[in-house]
């Protein structure tokens, strides 16, 4: 499941005696040992606490931990005002009025556009590739379906692999893609969780090969979120370009 250096690098641990079956079921899951929440040898541990569960790097603690949290926080504003449909993602996907659009997310990451996407009104399911973060997707999911009544739902797969796998009946209308950023030369410039995400999934180097995909697989249209001044993932010159002050999005139509 895990390369043999991913390996090394991250366990499992719980910080109350009542979580330990559950953390133990997850190592089990994800084939990682499972240690004492003050095992320092591994540079991550993934670690239930009482209240969610989270991924703690001990190899550069100034980072902190990182969890996913739908219901407060950023995401919590976010949907509670709604600017979001002024929003580029809503513009980039084609969200008008009350139509329920079918969106496949194929880079999940944290979730955090899917559910955006959610918020408006759209059918959205989430493809994560990474068995760590999409357990990490799965508690935050969990935790907000409980509360809320979103079209919100989770595979995790590869993204090609499920794509050339899907009957031509399921073609999702809108696919949507955030792949991992190249390398900046000044690495403040990148957030501290996705440098954490980084050094554990690695990069989308089959970026280029999914976009190509998508695009024979999707009904209506392409988005694919890219940095503001990166080079487009494919030859193809998208249709539309949706651009911020950080990122664009690269329409590409069916």
């Amino acid at each position: 499941m895990f390369s043999a250096m991913l390996l090394k690098k991250i366990a499992v641990a719980f910080t109350m005696p009542q979580l330990q079956k559950q953390a133990e079921q997850l190592a089990n899951k994800l084939q990682l040992p499972l240690v004492a929440i003050t095992d320092t040898q591994y540079d991550f541990l993934l670690v239930y606490t009482e209240k969610h569960l989270e991924i703690c790097p001990f190899n550069q603690p100034t980072l902190g931990t990182i969890y996913i949290d739908f219901l407060t926080g950023k995401l919590g504003f976010r949907r509670s005002h709604t600017f979001i449909k002024n929003e580029l993602l809503a513009k980039a996907i084609g969200v008008k009025g009350n139509q329920q659009l079918n969106v496949l997310d194929t880079t999940a990451g944290l979730g955090r556009d899917s559910f955006i996407l959610a918020c408006l009104g759209c059918n959205v399911i989430m493809l994560e590739r990474s068995p760590i973060i999409a357990v990490l997707l799965e508690d935050g999911l969990t935790r907000l379906l409980a509360t809320e009544k979103l079209n919100l739902s989770l595979i995790q797969t590869n993204a090609i692999e499920y794509l050339k796998q899907l009957d031509e009946k399921n073609y999702p209308e809108v696919i949507y893609l955030d792949p991992m950023y190249p390398h900046r030369t000044k690495s403040a410039l990148v957030k501290k969780e996705m440098r954490v995400i980084r050094e554990l999934v690695g990069d989308d180097e089959d970026a280029e090969q999914l976009v190509l995909l998508a695009i024979k697989r999707a009904k209506k249209r392409v988005v694919v979120k890219r940095p503001r001044l990166a080079p487009a993932l494919s030859e193809q010159k998208p249709d539309i370009i949706y651009t911020g002050k950080q990122h664009r999005f690269d329409v590409y139509l069916v």
